[in-house]
This record gives structure tokens, C-alpha cells and sequence, in this order.
């Protein structure tokens, strides 16, 4: 997970093809503040979510396809 200056995260590069992915943003408590689907037809994935909205700590980033995830640990100062 990378945290872009502008106040985003580009989290997904490439991907399997023609599948839809899962991103969800949990808090330091577990709390699911952010999900969305991502759709990888060309297995390409380029995304870019704003995290203006966050204060700053600790947060997981969780990233799969129903079948398989990898949680990534994003912290914001």
C-alpha cells in the first residue's frame, strides 16, 4: 500500500484478470470504514482511494477476491 502526499493510497497494481476484487479499510478497532468492489477485466488494476477523510492512525487495508486476501497496514501521521 502506498500513501500518495495528496492525501490517497494506490493500493491495487495488476491484478488477475476478469476478476472482481474486494477493498476494504478497517480501523484500529476492527470497524470496516471504507469498502469497495474493483472490477480487473484486462487483469489490470489501477486504483486510487482518497483517505482525506481519515484522522490520523492506524489503519488495515484488506484486499481479495473472496477466495484469497492480503491485509496491508497503512498509518497516517
Amino acid at each position: 500500500v502506498y500513501n500518495v502526499p495528496t492525501g490517497a493510497i494506490s493500493p491495487l497494481e495488476g491484478g488477475p484478470r476478469g476478476v472482481m476484487t474486494m477493498l476494504e479499510i478497517f480501523n484500529s478497532l476492527g470497524q470496516q470504514i471504507h469498502s469497495q468492489q474493483i472490477n480487473s477485466p484486462d487483469g489490470n488494476i489501477n486504483e486510487t482511494i482518497s483517505i482525506n477523510n481519515l484522522s490520523s492512525g492506524i489503519y488495515f487495508v484488506r484486499i481479495g477476491n473472496g477466495n484469497v486476501y492480503s491485509q496491508q497496514k497503512l498509518i497516517i501521521e
